[in-house]
């Protein structure tokens, strides 16, 4: 009687078992598909916005290429129009404002004003100090209005955040952990080492874990100390996957994105994250290290 009471908890326990690993994996996968789908729907975007002003928006990472953006896709802005905007960004050298690459991916998206000659006219507000007020700047329906915005993209009810209180938001992915989704314009592309072991690009919020975030590289000459990186014409959308982090230092394990480099490139330096799971715009879909296997 025992034998077979013991026999019956078993099966029940297996079928428990069962049951919950097949609901956790159909999570994973949903959540895996949600991302997948967010970023195509950006990609999307980026590219009527190149169809509309003929290049992809800058990153905010390098004067020069912003300064080329702005004499391609705005040659009628005004030169007080950039001023005011770039004066608002460096109003208060105490708390100044640096766009990051995330950031930079919803201004272009949703908040450049129509008109040609002033299209930083609502960014401007944004970057001014209105923090105080009971509505912050990029939600004021009032403004939005007034400055008749170019939008290209629908972000989701509550998926904009602005974590680091400069008045810019960023996507925030839900299923990744409330990771962000980060943009690298192709004319920026950097994994110069500096400082040793670390690269010198913009950090993701640091409220999450997700560390930081680096463009994909697939190969590494170690003469011209150069890599060379995926979609070097276009831009690199990266999302850090359901685990939330873009990656992970392989001699430490801390959360840390590096150039993820192709296994099979012959000088290439030994960091491909095992448990990477993130995904970006070239991978059709696929986690990048699944991307890397089928290379």
């Amino acid at each position: 009687m025992i034998a077979k009471v013991s026999i019956a908890i078993l099966v029940i326990l297996a079928i428990v078992a069962f049951y919950i690993t097949n609901q956790y994996e159909l999570d994973r996968q949903n959540r895996s598909a949600v991302l997948s789908e967010q970023l195509k729907a950006v990609a999307t975007a980026l590219e009527q916005f190149k169809a509309k002003y003929g290049c992809y928006p800058p990153d905010h990472q390098s004067p020069t290429a912003l300064s080329a953006f702005l004499k391609k896709s705005f040659p009628r802005a005004t030169e007080s129009g950039i001023l005011a905007f770039q004066e608002a960004l460096q109003k208060d050298p105490a708390k100044s404002k640096v766009i990051s690459p995330s950031e930079a991916l919803v201004l272009y998206l949703v908040f450049m004003s129509s008109d040609p000659r002033d299209p930083y006219r609502f960014a401007t507000k944004m970057a001014s100090d209105l923090r105080n007020t009971p509505v912050p700047s990029w939600k004021d329906a009032n403004l939005i209005r007034d400055c008749k915005l170019m939008t290209f993209y629908e972000f989701s009810e509550g998926s904009l955040e602005d974590r680091d209180g400069d008045g810019f938001p960023e996507f925030v992915q839900k299923a990744a952990h409330g990771a962000s989704l980060v943009y690298f314009d192709a004319r920026t592309y950097t994994g110069t080492p500096v400082d040793g072991d670390e690269f010198k690009l913009s950090l993701v919020s640091q409220r999450t874990t997700s560390g930081a975030a680096l463009p994909y590289a697939s190969a590494y000459d170690r003469r011209k100390k150069q890599y060379t990186f995926y979609n070097p014409k276009s831009y690199q959308l990266i999302c850090a996957g359901i685990d939330g982090q873009f990656g992970v230092d392989n001699m430490t394990g801390s959360p840390r994105g590096f150039p993820v480099l192709n296994r099979n490139a012959p000088d290439a330096p030994p960091r491909i994250p095992e448990l990477d799971d993130n995904i970006a715009n070239f991978t059709s879909g696929k986690m990048f290290r699944t991307f890397l296997a089928q290379e």
